[in-house]
């Protein structure tokens, strides 16, 4: 379990479905009125800003046994969709990564690990991510990212641990 506050605030929002019922045909409709019910009124969540699960995600990306191809999938999409550039949210990811490094010796350890040595396109045993998708990105495009983020994570990484001292 881990404990930790949130950064940004949660925002309250409608769940979007994947299924639209206006889609259905009137003798459909009439058909699956019962289940229909739930999709037709709207449920609202708390949810996290996304600010703060870029944040989190740089933060778990360094604190796991491995890295993970998913989180810099994840960091990547993010990034993508919502124009957050790369470093906008350093500060943010600093503070949740010292904090789960201070506080909780498993991620210490593997932010130790992890970190021993640059993060290099080789270290990040990048799988094949097709496997991952449910969409098709640019594959040109993610390995520019990742090429960039290389630079970027390294930078931060060195940042970290000059505060740790």
């Amino acid at each position: 379990s881990f404990m930790e506050s949130t950064v940004f605030q949660t925002k309250r929002m409608a769940l979007k479905s994947i299924f639209d019922p206006a889609s259905l045909k009137d003798e459909d409709r009439t058909y699956l009125k019962d289940i229909l019910v739930p999709y037709e009124s709207k449920t609202f969540f708390e949810v996290f800003d996304i600010k703060e699960m870029l944040s989190e995600k740089t933060r778990a990306l360094l604190t796991r046994r491995k890295i993970k191809t998913r989180d810099i999938l994840d960091i990547y999409l993010i990034q993508k969709r919502y124009d957050i550039a790369m470093g906008t949210l350093s500060k943010e990811s600093k503070d949740k990564l010292i904090f789960a490094i201070k506080n909780y010796e498993k991620y210490k350890e593997n932010f130790d690990n992890i970190t021993k040595h640059e993060l290099t396109k080789d270290s990040l045993l990048l799988e094949d991510i097709t496997r991952l998708l449910v969409i098709e990105i640019d594959m040109k495009d993610f390995n520019s990212f990742v090429d960039n983020f290389l630079v970027y994570i390294n930078d931060f990484i060195k940042e970290v641990k000059e505060e740790l001292k």
